[in-house]
Formats: C-alpha cells, structure tokens, sequence
C-alpha cells in the first residue's frame, strides 16, 4: 500500500476546478460566508431547482439532467438562492451560445437567478467592488425585495433599484458605484472641461449581451469614447445598470488620464464613429441619456438614425 501510494506522489493530481474557476470559488466562498451563504461547484442543473414547479418540457428537462452550473449558492437551510457561471473564451462560440441560451431559459423557468461571469467581474474594482460582488449582493437584496412585497411590507408598485440602497453605518450607497465618478464627470462640464456628454445602450440581434458606449466631447469638439460589453444574465432586476455604471467610471478615468497629460484618447468624431460602427452594426438601440443633443449626433455617427429611440434624458 505504501509503495502504491508513493507512486501516486508522482503523479499529476487532477483538478476538480480549472483555475480560472478555482479563483471564482475563491471570491464567492468570501462573499457567501459574509452573508450567510455556502457555495457549491459543479452542481447538476437538474438539482438545483424544483423540477415539479419549474414545468420543464421534456427536452429542457434532459437537457437539464446532463447539464450542470458552475456554482451554486444556498442559504442555511441549503434552499438554492442562487448559479453562477464562469464564461471563459469557450462560451463564445455559436454552439456554446447556444446552450447557454437554453441554460438562462431554463433558469428564468425555474426561478433560479443566474450570473454569467468573466474574469474581468473577478479583477476589476468599482466603487470599491468587484462586479461579480455587486451581481451577488444585488441578486439577494431583489430576492428579499420581492419576498417583502409579496409579505405586503413594500408596495408592488414600487420597483427594486440598488443604486438607491442606503447604508446608514457609512452614509454611502454602496451600490452606486458610479457615484463619484459621475460626480467628477458633471463638475467638469461645470468647469468647461467637457462640452456634453452621450450614454447608449443596445442590444446584440445575434447574440447574447448588451454594448454600452459612453461620449464625453471637449470644447474643441474631440470625443473621449468608452465601450463595455456584458453577457446577458438570468437576474429579476435590470442587471444591465452595471454596465452603465462601469461604462461611466473607464470614461472618467479615460477623462481623468487626458487631463493629467495623455493626448491618446481625444479623438475627431468621425475616427470615434469609424472605429464603433462595425461593432454597432451588430446592436439594435436601447435606453440611453444625453446632454445639449450629443446622443442624436452619436446615433447619426454610428448609422442608427436619431428615429429609433427617442433620447429619455437631456440634460
């Protein structure tokens, strides 16, 4: 026994997790034990929901037999709260897509939240957080939100939106992220340092995710642009005031990076729109926001057309 043990320190030891996903573990096993949660990997789908209730047809429910989430969320009572999938370079492939696709569908079925991750949701820091923090901490407070209206403690009319979440220990809303950023951005148009400025949001006709650009146009009518990208996700809440926030924050330190020196990123309208237009040729408008008309002449850059969407913000 000995000796088969030692030949077995020789070898390889196979990984259950890819490291990617083991960094993933990581991060949600600290979030989770922060709020009472557990994390479990590699769960079949199948087991993560009530397959009675989620009245699957037979090809969803075989699917879901054979197919497995990332990572699953449970509270003390071991009720799933919550799935989480890591996103690597694979899923972006037709087929993958595809089943991913079918993967939400049958989640949004069941009732089971699921938050679609990159490794950028793991690295990068907004107001202090990461984004895959922001998809988990929002997620439970909806899941609460809801469970108080449906109790009669909140309206039914009045709906969730975590930037106006107030933590009186810190006199902060931790899930606006953008705050200070947005902040800086609108004191400096105060200033004269920036003339207008332009969100768009759309969504992808042949796939899966959301494209957000950000226009912050100088005085001497240069444009500083800000793309973001996120996977659509399978949450009970407008998830995708993420992108918007993270999309505002790159901007302002694009903005703050020209004003400490870097003459890179002002670019001539035309170049910024030159540069866009093929990846917005792919989008089909959505809400945006706009400051002294700057989002019809985007629209009219991009070749959207200013009859699309009608500006709901003008400032």
């Amino acid at each position: 026994m000995k000796e088969a043990w030692a030949n077995l320190e020789g070898l390889s030891p196979f990984k259950f997790l890819n490291r990617s996903e083991d960094r993933t573990y990581q991060i949600l096993t600290e979030i989770a034990s922060e709020r009472g949660l557990s994390v479990f990997p590699k769960v079949r789908l199948i087991d993560a929901f009530d397959r009675e209730t989620a009245s699957l047809d037979p090809l969803q429910e075989t699917f879901a037999i054979r197919a497995h989430v990332d990572f699953l969320l449970v509270n003390a009572d071991r009720v799933p709260v919550m799935a989480i999938e890591f996103d690597g370079p694979s899923h972006l492939s037709d087929k993958q897509q595809r089943r991913d696709e079918t993967k939400n569908q049958i989640c949004e079925q069941a009732g089971l939240p699921l938050i679609r991750a990159t490794s950028s949701y793991l690295t990068h820091h907004y107001g202090g957080m990461t984004a895959l923090r922001w998809l988990v901490e929002t997620t439970e407070l909806a899941i609460a939100f809801e469970a108080a209206q449906e109790a009669g403690a909140i309206p039914w009319e009045e709906g969730f939106d975590a930037t106006l979440i107030h933590d009186p220990k810190t006199s902060t809303f931790p899930y606006w992220v953008s705050a200070n950023a947005q902040m800086k951005l609108n004191a400096l148009r105060r200033q004269g340092v920036i003339k207008r400025m332009a969100h768009r949001m759309t969504s992808c006709v042949d796939g899966p995710e959301a494209l957000n650009v950000a226009i912050a146009e100088l005085p001497d009518g240069r444009w500083i642009a800000q793309t973001g990208r996120m996977r659509d996700q399978a949450l009970p809440f407008y998830y995708r005031e993420l992108l918007d926030m993270v999309t505002t924050c790159e901007l302002a330190r694009k903005v703050e990076a020209f004003m400490a020196g870097d003459q890179s990123t002002p670019l001539h309208p035309e170049v910024v729109a030159r540069r866009l237009k093929p990846r917005f040729e792919r989008y089909r408008p959505g809400s945006g926001s706009s400051c002294g008309g700057l989002g019809n002449e985007l629209d009219q850059a991009l070749g959207m057309g200013t009859n699309n969407y009608t500006w709901g913000l003008q400032w």
